[in-house]
């Protein structure tokens, strides 16, 4: 299953998904955040830090990543 959660800035889209992936891990589901902002919330939440663009394990069952929209765009349209 896929879950997206859009909208605007400030909404509180990175509060909800972070509490959703926390409870869908706990319900024993094996969950990935993906956070495609460029301003690291996730790693705030969690107090991870790391390489962007890497998956990195959060909790058990629970993994997040966070990767660069504009940067992806800029490699992939360097390289056609």
């Amino acid at each position: 299953r896929v879950l997206l959660v859009t909208g605007k800035g400030g909404a509180g889209k990175s509060t909800l998904v972070d509490a959703l992936g926390l409870r869908a891990a706990a319900k024993g589901l094996r969950t990935l955040l993906v956070e495609n902002a460029a301003d690291g919330t996730l790693s705030r939440w969690f107090a991870k830090g790391g390489e962007r663009g890497r998956v990195h394990r959060l909790g058990e069952l629970l993994d997040g990543i966070e990767i660069d929209p504009r940067r992806l765009l800029e490699e992939y349209f360097a390289s056609v």
